[in-house]
């Protein structure tokens, strides 16, 4: 269900979702949770990240220059369907614009939910790149 170059143990997910590993900070990698129904209880449905592209790892974020975040999410399959990644992806949109940041995603052209996701996030289509053979839609904030 996961995307194939996220970690593939609980263990390596919890670690790199909570930003213990690649000293990435909880802002980098975070889990998306949301508050049930009895209100006491915080339950994990999926993930958001955020990787800053800093030069040296430009080259693994095609559409994406110097300064930019590159967001990636991810529901897990019980919660799709009821705008919770459009919701967690607004906030980290506008969390990332607020600090001066310009959030940038990469989506597969055939993954159309990702890319309602997306546009109903406060993103747009920018432009598609190619890179090792695949090529990525670019959706950049539609105030950018």
């Amino acid at each position: 269900e996961m995307p194939k170059s996220w970690p593939k143990t609980k263990e390596d997910l919890l670690s790199w979702a909570l930003g213990t590993k690649k000293k990435q900070t909880i802002a980098d990698r975070s889990l998306i949770l949301r508050i049930e129904d009895d209100g006491d209880h915080l339950n994990p449905v999926g993930i958001i990240t955020g990787d800053l592209v800093r030069g040296l790892n430009s080259d693994i974020f095609p559409g994406a220059k110097f300064g930019d975040v590159n967001i990636a999410y991810f529901v897990f399959s019980k919660f799709r369907g009821q705008g919770i990644a459009q919701k967690a992806l607004t906030e980290v949109r506008q969390a990332w614009q607020d600090d001066r940041k310009n959030p940038v995603l990469r989506i597969a052209p055939e993954n159309l939910v990702s890319q309602a996701v997306a546009n109903g996030a406060g993103f747009s289509y920018y432009k598609t790149v190619e890179a090792n053979g695949r090529e990525f839609m670019i959706f950049k904030p539609k105030s950018l």
